[in-house]
């Protein structure tokens, strides 16, 4: 009876301390928001755009069209809270505020640009 119970007692042991299941890591998700895929251009002359595309909820593309020429997109970093834009670029801060499909950015040095969203 105790050989039986011992066995049984075995047995129970190397069950329980079978190989732990696959645990999946902990994925994390970008943040997103209003404003992913999104894209705004603002025009300075009628041969010169600039271009704010929201890739992600961290991350804008900053680009230029000269003479129908479209530069390489800068990645930098922006937040949103609520219809607040904060983005940085090149040591300056830059500021927005969405209102419908109008985005009016400040500048650091304070000069006031006006996106219309196009996509």
């Amino acid at each position: 009876m105790k050989l039986t119970l011992l066995s049984l007692s075995i047995v129970l042991l190397l069950i329980s301390c079978t190989k732990k299941d696959n645990i999946e890591p902990d994925v994390i998700i970008d943040p997103t928001n209003e404003l992913v895929g999104t894209t705004w251009q603002r025009t300075l002359n009628p041969d010169l755009f600039n271009y704010l595309e929201f890739k992600t909820g961290k991350e804008v593309a900053f680009s230029s069209k000269w003479n129908g020429e479209l530069s390489t997109a800068l990645i930098r970093p922006h937040t949103l809270n609520e219809k607040k834009v904060v983005y940085t670029s090149d040591g300056f801060n830059y500021t927005g505020t969405i209102s419908g499909d109008t985005l009016a950015v400040m500048g650091t040095a304070g000069f006031l640009m006006i996106y219309v969203k196009i996509k």
